[in-house]
């Protein structure tokens, strides 16, 4: 029993005075309470049992809850995160230019806030350069908002050479730095000196925080305002794998986009190929200048104008030819001189050196004294104004330039150009320098016509005059300066001559109006006006004379003219409703008077050097008319005089080359002489030879026989060897006398010279034996054969030579002295090719040419020689045959008493 039951028992029977019944009935009572309580426990227990199993499975089931629970968020975690690297892969997929990686940055940016990531400042790709040591940073900033595309150098701070350093290690790399406190202060300033994007929530920032992983040359970067922990890094990691695909479509897009540039640009510079193939004229290089600012300002190059400064290594100046918005002009090529401003030194500078990639910061002081220097000092002064003011008003210019062989490629711009700009330019520098030998064939070619032209219009003045008679043939003379003016391409509004009288004390104007009829022929006292005397002076000094008229003065001398009676009226000088409202007056100088033209502008030095050179041919030609004008005065003897004249001229060049045969007769007989002579003991030793061959055939000796006839035919080799010998001179001799064919045939240049030097000393000594003169030769073997008429070049060197040979005998006979061997008379003939030129000279060390009659040696029937001892035909015939027949020339260098050299150019 229960042992608190039974204490109860007991102390109730104690208590009380219970019968046996009653106590009976109380144990009755306790033991059923007992039994109850057993049953009781035994229920509680089975309860307790029962309870404590259901909180087992409870705790279980709650535990396997929690699992579950877990697992659905980490997968829900999963699918956010691959529903936001999905949107990544969507916009990487979707990029079309390389500009576009910001939006993948900003994409990045908002699914890591979608995705818990807390205090993000910006999510950045940066593109590293290693050559260039920069970056390009592709940014987005979450708090601001702003997309931004910076190139960066990394070499300027540690922290950001770090990065780079670590990230060029190789993919997979990965960079973590976190700055606190002052370090992000610092930070924060040093940005705003710099181009990037200077964050104004660093100013209260605790941390500033860095991750960035590599791909090669490509960083993926966040940054944040509080460290990341481990989860959120590891999440970032896999969007750097996501962004593997937008790298790869990034390089597949910049691919692209650098083949389709190319080929813009490829294009760009084929067009500036053609436009140089395609030039027909020297000047249309200023075309091809603005069709190569065209191509660059199509190439998104931001320009103001574009540059090409052609360097003359002579002296140091520059031509530029510009182009820019104002289109073509109709003027460039600008001569800039030598000059000691540090732009244009810059200019040399970079030439010299060849730079292919240069840039100039022009401004300030700097720029103000050159726009002053070279718009009034300069060729630049030409320029219209409003391209001076436009250029001048531009207060700071880039330059950006590259320089070859021709000088530069310049180009000026409000901004610093690209460097992508900057290699283009260079790469059309490559090609105009191409361009520029294109440039320079055309030039060359244009002297060349210039030259001809300029020959050709010389040759018809020299045969328009010299083909006058009479003064009324004067009238021509207008009429054939206008058109000469025209050929040679001279500007001009008038043109004539004025002739100076001496003897009268008057100038003779011929003038021609702009049509080229003949306008008037004014005879004007040397004093009659300002013109006339200023004229006088500068004709007298040998100097042009340049004035200037403006619209009245033309009127005032117009109107006087008609005052002195000059011309009619002034409709008959000038339509007086349409007078210049500007004119240069423009007067050359030559002997008998002055080349004038008229323009509404002043001439340039070359076409002012054209008009010496007409000048200077029309003095000559002039020369001759004055001789004709001179013999008017007796017309009608002249003319008989003329014929008479024109009779003794024939006789007289037949008996010049009479005579020249007659002097070559002895020489040749000479010549032919030993041939003959070994002809004659041939043949007599042969008659002998014959007789001993028939004896020797009486007697049988064949043997001897035999050696007798070898004999007898090697001697008759001799014979026909010294008879064809005979019969080239004789050859020669018919080929001197007989008249030329004026046909060019390939001559032996030096063998001419040799057989004419000894035919020369021959016939003289034929004619005097106590001539005795010593022979020098000094013949260039590499000459060879050139195309030449024979004949004529043959008594061209024949003329000089006997004129030689007589210049050292006449010194001979003056000079006593000689006969004890003072004196040496030598002749030399040396040859010489030049080029595509040869010389042939003929030097006397004799009396020399007195310096009274240099000038004259070369005209018609001068002559020093005694009467009836020289025509005067030689030199002019040689002068002749060697300029008109050859296109060469005759140089003449001597000193009097010491001797002289004659010198024939002829062209090969």
């Amino acid at each position: 029993m229960n042992q608190s039951l039974e204490k109860i028992i007991d102390f109730l029977q104690q208590t009380w005075k219970l019968s046996v019944e009653e106590k009976a009935l109380l144990d009755k009572a306790v033991k059923d309470i007992e039994s109850e309580m057993a049953i009781t426990a035994f229920k509680l227990d089975q309860t307790e049992k029962v309870k404590h199993t259901t909180a087992i499975l409870l705790e279980e089931t709650i535990n396997e809850l929690e699992q579950k629970r877990k697992e659905v968020e980490a997968q829900n975690r999963e699918l956010e995160i691959e529903s936001s690297l999905e949107r990544v892969r969507a916009v990487a997929m979707g990029m079309h230019n390389p500009s576009e990686m910001v939006e993948v940055c900003r994409i990045i940016s908002g699914q890591l806030e979608f995705l818990k990531v807390k205090d993000i400042r910006n999510v950045q790709t940066a593109v590293i350069n290693e050559a260039k040591g920069t970056y390009v940073n592709y940014e987005y900033y979450s708090r601001h908002d702003r997309l931004l595309t910076t190139e960066v150098s990394y070499k300027t701070h540690h922290l950001q050479e770090e990065f780079a350093n670590q990230m060029l290690k190789g993919a997979g790399e990965f960079f973590q730095t976190s700055l606190s406190g002052q370090e992000v202060r610092d930070w924060y300033e040093y940005q705003k000196t710099t181009n990037q994007f200077a964050d104004s929530f660093l100013e209260e920032a605790k941390t500033l925080n860095y991750y960035m992983f590599s791909l090669g040359p490509i960083a993926l970067g966040l940054s944040t305002y509080s460290p990341l922990i481990e989860e959120e890094i590891t999440l970032f990691k896999r969007f750097r794998n996501v962004f593997g695909l937008a790298y790869r479509r990034f390089l597949d897009i910049q691919k692209a986009e650098a083949q389709a540039r190319e080929a813009q640009i490829e294009l760009s510079l084929e067009r500036v190929r053609a436009g140089a193939m395609a030039m027909r004229q020297s000047a249309e290089l200023g075309q091809l200048i603005y069709v190569l600012y065209q191509e660059l300002t199509k190439l998104d190059a931001q320009l103001d104008r574009c540059f090409i400064m052609i360097v003359n290594p002579e002296n140091k100046g520059i031509i530029w030819w510009l182009a820019g918005k104002e289109g073509l002009l109709d003027e460039n090529g600008f001569f800039i001189q030598m000059n000691q401003h540090p732009s244009h030194l810059m200019y040399l500078d970079c030439w010299q050196k060849r730079k292919k990639k240069w840039q100039y910061l022009f401004e300030g002081k700097e720029k103000r004294d050159w726009d002053h220097f070279g718009f009034n000092k300069t060729a630049l002064a030409k320029l219209p104004e409003f391209i001076k003011q436009d250029m001048a008003g531009v207060k700071k210019i880039h330059l950006s330039g590259s320089s070859d062989t021709f000088g530069s490629l310049v180009t000026g711009s409000l901004e610093p150009l690209e460097e992508e700009h900057q290699d283009i330019i260079k790469r059309f520098t490559i090609v105009f320098n191409q361009a520029y030998t294109r440039f320079l064939d055309l030039q060359k070619a244009e002297a060349q016509a210039r030259e001809a032209i300029k020959q050709s219009s010389l040759d018809r003045v020299r045969g328009q005059i010299a083909s006058m008679r009479t003064t009324t043939d004067l009238q021509r003379i207008t009429p054939l300066i206008w058109h000469e003016l025209i050929a040679l391409g001279v500007p001009f509004f008038r043109c004539g001559v004025f002739i100076v009288n001496d003897e009268t004390v008057h100038v003779q104007a011929f003038l021609s109006a702009p049509d080229g009829r003949s306008l008037a022929a004014l005879d004007l006292p040397f004093d009659s006006s300002e013109l006339t005397n200023n004229l006088l002076k500068n004709w007298r000094k040998g100097l042009i004379f340049k004035t200037h008229w403006n619209k009245e003065e033309f009127i005032s001398w117009m109107q006087s003219m008609v005052k002195e009676g000059q011309v009619p009226n002034t409709e008959t000088y000038q339509d007086a409703s349409k007078p210049p409202e500007s004119l240069d007056l423009h007067f050359v100088p030559f002997a008998q008077g002055m080349l004038y033209v008229g323009n509404i502008q002043p001439l340039t030095n070359e076409e002012l050097d054209l008009l010496r050179s007409l000048a200077e041919t029309f003095s000559i030609a002039f020369a001759r008319y004055e001789d004709f004008r001179k013999l008017e005065m007796a017309k009608q003897s002249i003319e008989t005089a003329l014929s008479e004249l024109k009779a003794a001229q024939s006789q007289l060049v037949q008996s010049e080359k009479m005579a020249s045969l007659g002097e070559l007769t002895a020489g040749i007989a000479h010549e032919i002489q030993n041939p003959l002579n070994f002809v004659n003991n041939f043949s007599e030793v042969n008659s002998e030879l014959i007789n001993e061959m028939e004896e020797e055939i009486e007697k049988g000796n064949l043997d001897e026989v035999k050696a007798l006839a070898q004999d007898i035919r090697e001697n008759e080799r001799k014979i026909n060897h010294h008879g064809k010998r005979a019969d080239a001179i004789v050859k020669g001799m018919l080929q001197h006398s007989r008249s030329s064919s004026g046909l060019k045939e390939p001559t032996d240049i030096n063998a001419l010279a040799d057989e004419y030097l000894r035919l020369a000393y021959h016939g003289l000594r034929a004619r005097d034996m106590s001539f005795n003169a010593t022979m020098k030769t000094n013949f260039d073997n590499n000459i060879g054969k050139i195309n030449v008429v024979p004949q004529d070049i043959g008594r061209v060197i024949l003329n000089l030579i006997t004129n030689a040979f007589h210049a050292v005998d006449s010194k001979k006979n003056a000079s006593p002295s000689s006969a004890t061997g003072q004196y040496e008379p030598t002749v030399s003939v040396a040859t010489k090719k030049i080029g595509h030129t040869i010389s042939i000279s003929v030097r006397d060390n004799g009396t020399g040419i007195p310096e009274q009659i240099r000038n004259k040696i070369f005209q018609p029937f001068f002559t020093t020689k005694p009467t009836g001892e020289g025509t005067g035909l030689g030199l002019s015939m040689s002068y002749d045959i060697v300029t008109k027949g050859h296109g060469g020339d005759i140089q003449v260098e001597t000193a009097e008493g010491d001797g002289s050299v004659f010198t024939i150019h002829l062209p090969i």
